[in-house]
């Protein structure tokens, strides 16, 4: 079925360099699905919309949110935290042995995604659209279905012909065989997430090690957390890729808050509801290094320096709310930005 040029009709919040705003706008969406113009609303309209059916969103119109690392099978639990520990994790290995874990983390989600799998991914998708994220990445366990409401990038589920250019790896790769495929893939165009260091335990260092000795450090590497590398591991870095952190969890189950450097290119993810999907930090203060940061709920507080954290979960917390290619909201409720 052939799609139809769409007109999108509200308050344009552009989020370009400038901050736009454009209170009576216009979103042309073409025939390719893809932006033809954004505008003053009225005529005249660009060519190939002049029959166009038009969508008076009565609303503010946001660009979508890609979210870059996720596991979206975990987004139906609340936030976990052992009820058995004080201190925070050193690596994120440590955590699947806790004896809470598999209760209370893998087996409901386990039983969700096979028993009622389009249910579940129906949930966390509402949920992340909620929150003005129209692109996701993490399907692991969730059966793949045809009509996903949110793209999926390792999937490409916005595209029939299922054109994947994305590899990915949560577990980490030891074998050369396995670390020449991936490397291979990327050589063809392929890009490829692979979770790296995630943690604060120095040893985690040699995960770095072991991807630069086999060549797997590419411009294609988007390497997920790598929150136990120091400044000489990113000047090491070459060629240039990407880290995605998720600073929330990281903060949560490793107490590692992200380390402020240009190099490699950073982008975001939350992790997933089990570490603090969608529950950010609202306010940041302390030393130029460190942070001190107050979560919205109050439900843990930590105090970190460059030397020394504290990490104290005071009661295990509720799931908070989840967090649209634009994504409407109502008048009412529209932030303002300065």
């Amino acid at each position: 079925m052939p799609v139809e040029p769409l007109i999108i009709r509200g308050r344009i919040v552009t989020l370009d360099r400038r901050s736009r705003v454009i209170e009576e706008g216009a979103l042309y969406v073409g025939a390719d699905e893809k932006i033809t113009a954004i505008r003053q609303a009225g005529p005249p309209a660009p060519e190939g919309f002049e029959s166009a059916r038009v969508l008076d969103t009565g609303g503010s119109v946001y660009p979508g949110l890609i979210d870059l690392h996720n596991h979206i099978a975990y987004n139906v639990l609340p936030l976990w935290a052992s009820p058995t520990r004080s201190e925070p994790w050193l690596r994120r290995d440590q955590w699947p042995d806790d004896p809470d874990y598999k209760p209370s983390i893998s087996l409901p989600a386990n039983a969700l995604c096979r028993l009622a799998g389009e249910a579940t991914l129906k949930y966390v998708e509402t949920k992340a659209v909620i929150g003005g994220t129209t692109a996701i990445q993490g399907s692991a366990k969730v059966p793949h279905y045809d009509g996903w409401l949110v793209r999926n990038v390792e999937k490409e589920t916005f595209k029939k012909a299922k054109n994947v250019s994305v590899r990915q790896s949560v577990r980490e790769l030891e074998k050369p065989a396995d670390f020449a495929k991936y490397r291979k893939a990327m050589d063809d165009g392929y890009s490829f997430i692979y979770h790296l260091a995630e943690g604060r335990d120095p040893s985690l260092i040699e995960e770095f090690d072991a991807a630069r000795r086999n060549k797997l450090l590419h411009k294609r590497l988007l390497a997920i957390h790598s929150s136990a590398l120091t400044e000489a591991e990113f000047k090491k870095w070459r060629p240039k890729g990407s880290i995605v952190w998720s600073p929330f969890s990281n903060l949560w189950s490793t107490a590692t808050p992200p380390r402020p450097t240009g190099r490699p290119r950073p982008a975001c993810g939350s992790a997933s509801a089990r570490t603090g999907h969608r529950r950010r930090p609202r306010t940041c203060s302390g030393s130029s290094r460190w942070p001190t940061c107050a979560t919205a709920s109050s439900s843990a507080r930590r105090s970190t320096t460059s030397s020394s954290c504290a990490w104290r979960p005071r009661t295990r917390p509720r799931r908070s709310g989840g967090t649209t290619p634009w994504a409407v909201l109502p008048r009412a409720c529209a932030p303002t930005f300065s």
